[in-house]
């Protein structure tokens, strides 16, 4: 600040100084809350009026532009302050080697006070003041720099710039950088920050943004990730093969429905005729509950009796002509399996591979997941039970299931 008085004792101190060829020693600054009194020339001051707190002096030395005049940097912070206080007066004391201590120089700012908060207060303050005395000719100044000051301004600015515009290496090439974990095994607690931009753009090359991903199924590269949109598509398209080329219609009461469901050639239809609907059973009250498939103009039926027979388009039952007894065997042996009493692992033991199997669920067995008869169709490692409520489950170790898991 500009406005610095040099006091009478300061000065008779420079003549003594230069005379002597011996250097100023500056003891301290303090500042205080008083004002001069009406009528009195700062230049005789021997003292401030009211003394707070002495600051902390940052630097000093001799101003580059006036061989004559030296600058004291002082800070006064809310560090310590039990009361706020505004600060309408300073002062450079200095050492006389006759005297002792004395007031070198006074600087009014009642004009404008600084002012400190109390240590305790949601709001601190920091002021800084430059004091600019004359020094004439002595040789040398000297002054004690408190290692606890803060951040001149100044500095602080220039730091500043340098965080908000920081200047790294953007070339995107780091040795040692070649994956994303390499990148963050270099992360290190307090690291250099200019070094952590520098890795960090080397690093974000190899993390996936969206510009890679695809939402088509046309590419053949092996290194794009597919989008979550796509993948909803291929998973309903994958729902759509299950729940439409294979559809449950439940009990059968009518011979002619099986002939029209037969005539829908995209979708095998699969239902059953109740034991008790011995009217339209293939073998009467003999068959028991006989379950039936119905797809492409073709209707054939497996009855509880393990006989196998077919529906002509004029709906009537033929015991299928072109098997031979050994034929029928040989299928009721590898093929329609009573799994009533079945447990998962047995299950896994003959819907492996691609031979598909046939079973029957019995409604008073442990392997119904709705105590219900159903039936079981497997292979490829998966099996559908058809239960004769109308409910249907999945099975697929491969998906992660470990009992039936109801299909809506």
């Amino acid at each position: 600040m500009s406005g610095t008085v040099l006091t009478n004792k300061g000065l008779a101190l420079i003549t003594k100084l230069v005379a002597a060829s011996t250097e100023l020693q500056i003891s301290r600054v303090a500042v205080g809350t008083g004002r001069v009194p009406s009528g009195v020339d700062p230049q005789t001051m021997v003292d401030l009026n009211e003394y707070k707190m002495d600051a902390q002096i940052e630097s000093y030395g001799v101003s580059p532009d006036q061989s004559d005049v030296a600058y004291i940097a002082a800070q006064v912070s809310s560090i310590g302050v039990s009361a706020g206080f505004a600060v309408t007066e300073a002062g450079v004391f200095a050492t006389d080697p006759d005297v002792g201590e004395i007031l070198y120089a006074y600087l009014d700012l009642t004009e404008d006070p600084q002012y400190i908060y109390a240590e305790t207060d949601a709001i601190s303050k920091f002021a800084e003041i430059t004091f600019n005395v004359l020094i004439g000719s002595v040789a040398k100044v000297t002054a004690y720099v408190s290692p606890g000051a803060l951040t001149k301004k100044v500095d602080f600015n220039a730091f500043k710039e340098s965080v908000e515009t920081p200047e790294f290496d953007d070339s995107g090439t780091v040795s040692g950088i070649s994956s994303f974990p390499d990148f963050l095994n270099l992360v290190k607690s307090k690291m250099n920050f200019f070094q952590f931009f520098r890795n960090f753009k080397a690093g974000m090359q190899f993390v996936l943004h969206a510009g890679q991903i695809v939402n088509n199924c046309v590419t053949d590269n092996a290194g794009l990730p597919l989008s979550a949109a796509q993948g909803k598509v291929l998973k309903d398209l994958y729902t759509q093969l299950y729940s439409e080329k294979i559809t449950w219609c439940g009990n059968i009461t009518d011979l002619s429905t099986l002939v029209s469901l037969s005539k829908q050639n995209k979708t095998v239809y699969i239902g059953y005729i109740d034991w008790r609907q011995t009217d339209i059973l293939p073998s009467g009250s003999k068959s028991g509950t006989t379950i039936c498939f119905a797809s492409n103009w073709w209707v054939w039926a497996l009855s509880g009796s393990k006989e196998i027979f077919c529906l002509t388009q004029e709906a009537k039952w033929e015991k299928a002509p072109y098997l031979l007894s050994s034929d029928l065997t040989d299928f009721q042996n590898k093929f329609f399996i009573n799994m009533t009493n079945y447990t998962f692992d047995d299950l896994k033991k003959v819907y492996t591979g691609a031979l598909p199997r046939i079973g029957f669920v019995g409604y008073s067995g442990p392997f119904t997941p709705n105590r219900q008869t159903g039936y079981v169709l497997c292979g490829g490692s998966c099996a559908l039970l058809f239960s004769v409520n109308g409910d249907r489950y999945r099975y697929n170790a491969g998906s992660g299931d470990t009992s039936w898991v109801k299909l809506t």
